[in-house]
């Protein structure tokens, strides 16, 4: 039986120097690699080149302003599938001076329009839209309902603005809500009952190291 595999060339330290670069560069080496998809940080301020490229604190999310600053315009081609490598929830450092940690929030609906408003300005900047998506779960407070809803929003607000329905995927993290086997299913559960349709764009990217450190033997 035929397989289809699809390889992704990650974001790497050499295209975020005094910013986060764009597409041009990313898309000419993954091609020399033979992948078909390029991640593409889209995280919150992360460093103090940001902080200073800004003028925004350590943890903020992304103004339309703050994309133009720190990512390069455009994409080769329209063809180009990148995804977007969304805030993991890690904490950052300015330097020696300061740190913190951005809480995702995904029951505030405010802060959900802002999250989203950052992830069109990105895609916008490039000029054409994402393939996918990446997402993280965050604290306890947030809900699998929650998740989906946000998703849900995040499609919804791509369709007007593109046409088009980029997939969604969630990443297990160490410390966060959906961190084993048991809440990656009850997130699958929950999208399943919140709307089924989402199961054909919506999926898992399973961090096989993080699954090990939440579950040792048991993983």
């Amino acid at each position: 039986m035929k397989q289809n595999i699809a390889y992704v060339f990650p974001n790497i330290s050499t295209f975020n120097r005094n910013g986060r670069g764009g597409l041009h560069k990313r898309h000419e080496i993954a091609k020399t690699h033979g992948c078909n998809f390029v991640e593409v940080p889209a995280d919150f301020i992360k460093n103090k080149t940001e902080v200073q490229l800004t003028g925004k604190e350590l943890g903020s999310i992304l103004s339309a302003h703050d994309v133009k600053e720190i990512y390069e315009s455009g994409a080769p081609s329209e063809n180009v599938k990148y995804i977007l490598h969304t805030e993991p929830q890690l904490s950052r450092r300015n330097g020696k001076e300061s740190s913190h940690t951005p809480q995702l929030q995904w029951h505030d609906e405010k802060w959900v329009h802002d999250f989203v408003n950052m992830v069109l300005a990105i895609s916008k900047r490039f000029g054409i839209p994402p393939a996918g998506i990446e997402i993280h779960p965050g604290g306890k407070h947030n809900t699998c309902k929650d998740l989906v809803r946000s998703i849900t929003t995040i499609r919804d607000k791509f369709e007007r603005s593109f046409r088009v329905n980029p997939f969604i995927v969630l990443e297990n993290r160490t410390g966060q809500f959906v961190s084993n086997g048991e809440q990656i299913n009850d997130f699958w559960q929950t999208l399943l009952s919140e709307n089924r349709e989402l199961r054909q764009n919506v999926g898992v990217v399973l961090d096989i190291q993080q699954l090990f450190t939440v579950t040792k033997k048991d993983s």
